[in-house]
């Protein structure tokens, strides 16, 4: 089908071969047409309803009515103008043919390049499969990195809310004094306390942060997400 653009270059001579026949059948077609129709065939041939009208009169009708009342209602172009009895239904085929029929070759060839140019490149399957690929590994180093942003904050959090003791003045240690708590220890702490404050959502969470990474290939992360897997079946 045709666009406006199109339509409205063509001229508005009379190519009805039965002027009875046209008027008589672009009144009935017209007649019976909704209000939205009867503006799209207006808009796009560019023409003000009092021109439709004159057909009524006239029994001619312009290229550029003919195509655009018989694209819009779905009627053979050929049945307004009075070449064929039979209503049918409008195609490409019938248009470009009866265009031709009328010298617009130059146009049509003219619309043709730029509907090519207009057209969106297609995206081949290996394109397409590098793309999913592509998205796959950004979400899996996403998912990766707030994982561990997550997880630096809590402990961070904890360290403010569990700071270490002031260590006290240097003395002489007794037999039964209390050794001080070492990095390890404070650390050994926060993991500990950390894993236990973790919520059934969260280990969820961490369960699909390290099967993400495992599809994404990232090195280490298969055999980590193996290890797991048969952590949780023994």
């Amino acid at each position: 089908m045709f666009d406006a653009e199109l339509i409205q270059q063509l001229k508005q001579t009379n190519i009805s071969i039965d002027g009875e026949k046209t008027k008589e059948r672009v009144k009935e077609l017209w007649n019976t047409t909704s209000k939205e129709e009867k503006q799209t065939i207006e808009s796009l041939a560019g023409v003000a309803r009092a021109t439709v009208y004159r057909i009524y009169s006239t029994g001619s009708i312009s290229a550029k009515l003919a195509v655009a009342i018989a694209q819009t209602l779905n009627v053979n172009p050929y049945f307004l103008t009075g070449e064929a009895d039979e209503q049918e239904e409008c195609t490409d085929e019938l248009l470009e043919d009866l265009l031709k029929k009328h010298g617009y070759e130059k146009k049509l060839a003219a619309d043709r390049r730029k509907n090519r140019r207009k057209a969106p490149t297609s995206s081949t399957p290996e394109n397409k499969a590098d793309e999913l690929q592509k998205t796959a590994d950004e979400l899996a180093e996403q998912f990766d990195r707030e994982v561990r942003e997550t997880l630096k904050t809590a402990a961070e959090e904890y360290k403010r809310e569990h700071p270490a003791p002031v260590a006290p003045s240097p003395v002489v240690p007794e037999p039964d004094m209390e050794p001080d708590i070492s990095e390890d220890t404070l650390i050994s702490d926060i993991t500990r306390a950390f894993l236990d404050s973790l919520t059934e959502d969260d280990m969820i969470l961490l369960l699909r942060s390290i099967q993400l990474r495992a599809k994404s290939g990232l090195p280490g992360t298969a055999e980590l997400s193996e290890k797991l897997k048969l952590l949780l079946l023994s």
